[in-house]
């Protein structure tokens, strides 16, 4: 049995237009940065070959992103449920949820999983294939923003205790602590 210890709702705390917001700031920024210190580092002539290639990695980073949550969590697999939104807009939103409750120490791994994977896989890249620096950096920005969202959820669920637990519902996350009965 658990009790609810704390709820976390993003939409309500900080609101869906300002966490946009951050999230291409934050993109923006990390490019200038990332690109700037590869000029600063490297005098590789860029090349706009595999243009396609680049565009169809653009398409394929948000699921990709999703999809890599799951991988801390694959011992959840029979409770892993993956929809799509589909409200008539321009990007159609994948929702990678577990229907019940698993420990913090997971669910933060599940939260970096993305960031560590992609961001440190495509900046590796640009030492064997430094003329596409600067795709790969975009994609290293990009990845950054959406990362923006789960690194804001550590930072409210990283100091609760070992043992506690974290549940995800529709409109954000409840910190669970396993209830003692006397």
């Amino acid at each position: 049995m658990f009790i609810c210890e704390q709820s976390i709702n993003l939409r309500r705390k900080i609101g869906f237009v300002r966490m946009t917001l951050f999230s291409l700031l934050l993109t923006f920024l990390s490019f200038c940065v990332l690109y700037e210190g590869f000029l600063l580092l490297s005098d590789e002539p860029l090349t706009d070959r595999n243009a396609l290639i680049f565009f169809i990695s653009l398409i394929a980073i948000y699921p990709l992103h999703k999809l890599l949550h799951t991988l801390p969590l694959l011992r959840h697999y029979k409770y892993l449920n993956i929809s799509f939104n589909n409200k008539k807009s321009l990007f159609n939103f994948m929702n990678v949820r577990v229907k019940r409750p698993v420990l913090i120490f997971e669910y933060i791994l599940a939260l970096i999983t993305p960031f560590l994977i992609l961001t440190v896989a495509v900046i590796l890249l640009i030492i064997p294939f430094p003329m596409f620096a600067h795709y790969f950096i975009i994609i290293a920005s990009i990845n950054l923003g959406i990362s923006l969202i789960d690194f804001i959820y550590v930072a409210h669920i990283i100091n609760c205790p070992y043992a506690t637990h974290i549940d995800e519902r529709k409109h954000g996350l409840e910190i669970l602590m396993k209830q003692k009965f006397n």
